[in-house]
Order: C-alpha cells, then sequence, then structure tokens
C-alpha cells in the first residue's frame, strides 16, 4: 500500500509542476539560503544563451540568473566562501566607448530565493580610446580589482560569458583591457609590476614619432629605424620620460631600446655615430652626485641575432669639492676622456639627450648642450681642453675659498 502512495505523491508533483528532474550540468552543492541543507548548482547551455540555477533539495528552482555571450547580456556570477558559509557573487564589468562601471556583489538566499546582499562595491572610470583619456584613481580601482580577486580565490565561477576575462591571470585578468591592450594602442602591461603600479602607467601618454635617418647598427646592410616615444603625465602636466626604440626597418622587430629622463637621475644622451663606415649607437652618461662625477660613455653595435654588444667603453671620475679630502680634479685626464669623445661625435647625431633636464634631439653630436663643462665640445684640440679645465678649476677654488 506505501508504494502506491509514494507513486501517486511523485505523479502529483510532476502534474502540479512542483517538482521537476534537474536539468542542465551540476557543478557543485552549497548551502546558499544557511538553512544547513545544501542545494545544487546548476549551468544550463543553449546556444549563446546560459541559464544558472541554485536548485533546492524539492527540485524546486530557487533562484536563477540568465546571461548569454553577447555583450550587452555578459555577466560573470561566482561561488565563494566567507568565513564558514556559502555565498553567491556577481560582478558585472560594463565598459562603452570607454566609460566604465564595475561593480560586484556579495550576497546569499532566503527562503523563497531572494537575495541578500551582504557586501557590494562599485567603481567608475574612463579607458582610453580614439574619443576619450583615460580618467581614474589607480589606487581606487586596484583596490576594487584585489577585494574582488580575494572572494574569487575563496570560490569558483560558476557561469561567466565574457570571454575577455580570465581568472587565471590574476587581478588583471579582470581588466581585460589592461592586460590585452585597447583601440588606442595600449600595450605596456607587465606581469612583475603589481595592478596599481600597472594602473598608473596605463594613465601615461605615450605620443612616438620616427626619427630621420637609417642605420645600419647590427651591420647586416639592411636598416634600422629608430623611434622616439615621448611619455607625458598628464596629472602632473610634464613629461614624465623619453624612450629609444631601434627596430628593423623591415619588419618592425625591436633590437634595443633605453630611456632618459628629465629628472637628475635620468640624465644621459644618446648619438647615432659611423666609424669606419660602420654605424653604432654612444651612450654618454655624465653622473654626479653631490659633486661627485662618474662619467662614461659606451659604443654599442648587435649582432646577426639582435644581441648588443660593447665595442668600447670609457670613464673618468671626478669631484667638484676641492675643499675636502682626498679630493680628486685631474685636468689632463677628464681632458683626454672629452677628447676622444669628442672624436667619435664629430661624426654624429644626437637622438636624445635630457642633459641638465632639458630634452635634446635630432641635431649634429657636437652642438649637445647643458652638460657640465658645456664649452669642451666646441674646442678644436686637447691642450685647449686641458687649459680650459685648469682655468675653471682655478675659478672653483676660488669660489669655495680654497687657496
Amino acid at each position: 500500500m506505501c508504494k502506491w502512495w509514494i507513486l501517486a505523491a511523485v505523479c502529483c508533483l510532476l502534474l502540479t509542476g512542483c517538482w521537476r528532474e534537474p536539468e542542465g550540468e551540476l557543478l557543485l552543492t552549497a548551502d546558499l539560503d544557511h538553512n544547513g541543507k545544501t542545494e545544487e548548482i546548476r549551468l544550463l547551455k543553449d546556444g549563446k544563451d546560459r541559464e544558472l540555477q541554485i536548485v533546492d533539495g524539492h527540485g524546486r528552482v530557487l533562484w536563477s540568473q540568465r546571461s548569454s555571450t553577447l555583450r550587452t547580456d555578459w555577466a560573470t556570477v561566482f561561488f565563494c566562501r566567507v568565513g564558514e558559509q556559502d555565498y553567491l557573487g556577481r560582478y558585472i564589468p560594463s565598459l562603452y566607448h570607454g566609460q566604465g562601471n564595475y561593480r560586484y556583489e556579495i550576497f546569499s538566499l532566503d527562503g523563497d530565493g531572494g537575495e541578500i546582499i551582504s557586501c557590494q562595491a562599485e567603481v567608475a572610470f574612463t579607458t582610453r580610446t580614439y574619443e576619450t583619456t583615460p580618467d581614474f584613481d589607480p589606487t581606487e580601482l586596484a583596490d576594487f580589482i584585489n577585494a574582488l580577486m580575494a572572494y574569487l580565490d575563496r570560490g569558483m565561477i560558476l557561469m561567466n560569458t565574457n570571454e575577455e576575462i580570465n581568472q587565471a591571470a590574476g587581478p588583471a585578468g579582470l581588466l581585460p583591457w589592461l592586460l590585452y591592450g585597447d583601440e588606442s594602442g595600449w600595450e605596456g602591461y607587465d606581469p612583475n609590476d603589481t595592478l596599481e603600479e600597472n594602473l598608473w602607467m596605463y594613465l601615461l601618454i605615450r605620443e612616438a614619432e620616427l626619427l630621420p635617418g637609417e642605420y645600419d647598427f647590427d651591420h647586416d646592410g639592411k636598416p634600422e629605424t629608430v623611434e622616439l616615444v615621448t611619455v607625458w603625465e598628464p596629472e602632473q602636466e610634464r613629461t614624465a620620460w623619453y624612450e629609444l626604440h631601434v627596430k628593423k626597418a623591415a619588419d618592425g622587430t625591436e633590437l634595443w631600446s633605453d630611456s632618459a629622463a628629465p629628472q637628475h637621475p635620468g640624465w644621459k644622451s644618446i648619438f647615432a655615430h659611423t666609424m669606419g663606415e660602420k654605424d653604432y649607437l654612444l651612450c654618454f652618461y655624465p653622473t654626479m652626485y653631490q659633486g661627485y662625477a662618474d662619467y662614461t660613455y659606451e659604443q654599442i653595435f648587435f649582432d646577426q641575432d639582435g644581441n648588443w654588444a660593447l665595442s668600447l667603453r670609457d670613464a673618468v671620475s671626478f669631484d667638484l669639492s676641492f675643499n675636502m679630502p682626498e679630493h680628486e680634479f685631474d685636468a689632463v685626464e677628464i681632458a683626454e676622456f672629452f677628447w676622444n669623445l669628442r672624436g667619435y661625435l664629430q661624426n654624429s647625431t644626437l637622438l636624445l639627450s635630457t642633459e641638465n633636464g632639458e630634452f635634446q634631439s635630432d641635431i649634429p653630436g657636437l652642438e649637445l648642450q647643458n652638460y657640465c663643462f658645456g664649452e669642451l665640445l666646441t674646442l678644436d684640440s686637447r691642450e685647449k681642453m686641458e687649459t680650459a679645465l685648469r682655468r675653471w678649476e682655478s675659478e672653483m677654488k676660488q669660489e669655495q675659498g680654497v687657496a
């Protein structure tokens, strides 16, 4: 008799629609209404459409959300644990024509499937497009993404129709325009930096130009070009730094790059010069801190595999504190250094210099200005350089009260 009652009850449930055979893929079970009983989390797929369902122990769909792979319907829903309890999370990264509004919610369910929000956050920003410039607080946006990532790390994504989202890539995987680039040409993501550091880099405006002339720095008979990039910091209304990129003219393969900045630690000068009918890069590093100087120049070229090689190097050290013990200033040695440097610069073009915080580019190498002993490169003999240095030394001693 009991078997008939059970069969009748099942038929009743089927006929009234109160119970149905569970559909879709079973992802996991969890107690999302915190009643001590687990529910099934199931995912249904139909072409581009998706539906996530929470099914209780009676086969009733307690909660569901639909989504699709169409951009206007993107949604990411995930499971996470907070403390000892189970929750759902919803991430909606809305971004249209550079205008972004990202939002996430962490919630549980009541007995009727209603959402009980326990935590939510939202951030608005602007990315770089052809019509808009980036506008956001890198710290605020990084904090938002890192907090969301902390929830994801304690669970799993259940439904995601935004194929650009990549949890495996870490926090930046939740910001595809930062990780993969955007329509403005940004491709500067560095996995070795933090998310916030990458966001600060994204705010910088990069303007590239091709410098005149072609060179053969790898001596293969085929030309290379030199690209100058100005990195602008709009918030401070100043140039952050400059970059040089040496690339093969044929296919754009980059052989070498370096940077220089207007700030003192970033001062340097880079030249293209010809010696013995071969082209070389000459890098001049005039390092000076608190009157102590180490001046260096290096001549480099590239082998057939694109690896750079040093063909010559020279250096000189001195200090300008004439009243200090163990003071070092050898006019003969300094004159020798600058005379040799002058010889290399006679057939050269200045590609980039930030000497004394001033930008210089695309001028003959001997016209370099604003470096210590600025007149030396204009003198046409080693002796004249030595004489000028001794005169300058005498003036400095007098100024510092040294007999």
